[in-house]
């Protein structure tokens, strides 16, 4: 929509950096564009798992390589682990059904802990993750706020309803009629 409609407004929710997963390039938002936005803090939830580990080795990271968000998350998160000097062990999945033979992989591969970024099939599928990873003792850490009440062991994030009611809000001035640029 928002490379093909120009005269209507539009408002989107919970895209991790509009910027990077090409909704609009920095110089060119188009006038008819605005929403909420997340930034997934890769980097403060490595820290977050380093303050609870102290001997933190290696820590693993499976997400759905076609998800623009998620790609943008395993990217942030390699750049976290290069600055913090954690090495990032990589899982990809493509559908649910994957996630416990994903989970299991990085179990194998020795992690110390599991940390999940913006994807909607692992915050989907979270609790066979979360299921694996404590059967073998190995801590789970996201970004989004909602895995905290499904057991992850700490989180580093906003949560979908505030992003949800943020988007109305501006969906509703927008139809009131507040400029969207």
């Amino acid at each position: 929509a928002v490379h093909q409609v120009k005269d209507v407004p539009l408002v989107f929710s919970v895209a991790s950096d509009p910027v990077a997963i090409g909704l609009f390039s920095a110089a060119d938002r188009p006038a008819n564009v605005t929403g909420t936005h997340d930034d997934p803090p890769l980097d403060e939830l490595l820290k977050m798992a380093r303050m609870h580990d102290k001997t933190l080795r290696s820590v693993g990271m499976i997400y759905d390589a076609s998800q623009a968000n998620a790609r943008l998350s395993a990217e942030k998160l390699r750049l976290a682990g290069r600055e913090q000097q954690v090495p990032v062990v990589e899982v990809t999945v493509s559908s649910l059904s994957e996630l416990s033979i994903a989970t299991q992989t990085l179990i194998q591969k020795g992690v110390s802990a599991i940390l999940l970024g913006a994807d909607n099939t692992i915050n989907t599928g979270f609790p066979a993750i979360y299921q694996e990873a404590s059967r073998a003792g190995v801590p789970v850490y996201g970004v989004a706020v909602e895995l905290s009440e499904q057991g992850a062991s700490g989180v580093v994030g906003n949560d979908y309803f505030e992003w949800g009611r943020l988007s109305g809000i501006q969906a509703a001035r927008v139809i009131i009629g507040v400029p969207v640029a």
